[in-house]
């Protein structure tokens, strides 16, 4: 077994033979690694050694609390504000190269020192660095399927009984559009939005997944026109829970590949996601959200940018 991947194991089984709470967290990191790594590793953790969840305390962010197999749940915008994450991010970024939560920060030491404030006590600490340090042989190549799976459990993700704060068309499209590596924003990249969009639009209405909230460099393209809705602006700490619940009741998604085309597949939703080109993205990211797509039946279709017109060609 890889040295890596042994000491999460290890990490893992040490704090499921303790008897203290477990704090899990503070999760500020990427969507797509919570939906498609953090969470399932905790799915399997938790299955695995029996753990009771009433012994398990989790700190994520916007409201995303709600799908971890814990009973209770802090949300961090309610500890430190959006903008303390947003500078943390930076920081890590300038000395890492990377915004992935790979070692304990001061930063993360605060949050962990709110929480035994709030809860009266010292639990043991989860901390994501386990999860990224543990798999990074796997986005790195030099971990099999096989050895990445074992420690991977994808129940379907549990969406907060959220009463949204506005109303929905009957059935509708979730469209989200946003700057990465992956798909920069252009000429091109605006023009060939707005011509999906557009084209969606005569299908059926569109929801755009922009609720305004911004914690890393993932700039919001702008999408408008006739049949689109937009969700009107919301409090940071109930972002992802309200963008998770209108995501839930898609009949598809489409926008750019990563973190919500995976949410979309853990939530059910059958998704279309692009790319412009393949940069500073691992391709097992892609390979495991296939798998899971697979073995779930979520129909998950990833595609480049220049080939929508291929596609479209063939299929009309």
């Amino acid at each position: 077994m890889i040295p890596a991947l042994w000491r999460l194991r290890l990490t893992l089984a040490r704090l499921a033979r303790s008897r203290r709470p477990i704090l899990i967290g503070p999760y500020r990191s990427e969507v797509g690694f919570e939906v498609l790594y953090w969470l399932p590793l905790l799915h399997w953790w938790v299955q695995h050694y029996q753990i009771d969840p009433a012994r398990l305390i989790v700190v994520s962010r916007g409201g995303a609390g709600a799908w971890y197999p814990a009973a209770r749940h802090l949300e961090l915008y309610d500890l430190v504000s959006l903008e303390e994450c947003r500078i943390q991010a930076k920081l890590d970024h300038a000395e890492t190269k990377l915004q992935k939560q790979t070692r304990v920060t001061v930063f993360d030491r605060s949050i962990y020192d709110a929480v035994c404030k709030t809860i009266g006590e010292r639990p043991a600490w989860l901390h994501p660095r386990v999860m990224y340090q543990g798999l990074a042989p796997w986005w790195q190549e030099r971990l099999a399927v096989r050895d990445v799976s074992a420690v991977l459990r994808y129940p379907p993700i549990q969406v907060s009984p959220t009463v949204l704060p506005w109303t929905l068309p009957p059935e509708f499209i979730a469209v989200r559009f946003y700057a990465r590596a992956t798909f920069p924003i252009t000429a091109e990249t605006l023009s060939a939005v707005q011509t999906i969009t557009e084209r969606l639009t005569k299908r059926a209405p569109v929801v755009v997944l922009n609720a305004g909230v911004h914690v890393d460099d993932h700039q919001d393209f702008r999408i408008g026109g006739s049949n689109v809705w937009q969700m009107p602006p919301v409090e940071a700490r109930d972002n992802l829970a309200l963008q998770a619940a209108v995501l839930a009741r898609a009949t598809a998604f489409v926008g750019t590949y990563g973190g919500f085309a995976q949410l979309a597949l853990r939530l059910g939703v059958p998704s279309l996601s692009l790319y412009h080109q393949w940069h500073s993205t691992a391709p097992m990211h892609k390979v495991l959200s296939e798998l899971v797509a697979l073995k779930t039946g979520v129909p998950f279709h990833v595609m480049r940018l220049d080939q929508a017109g291929l596609w479209r060609g063939l299929l009309t």
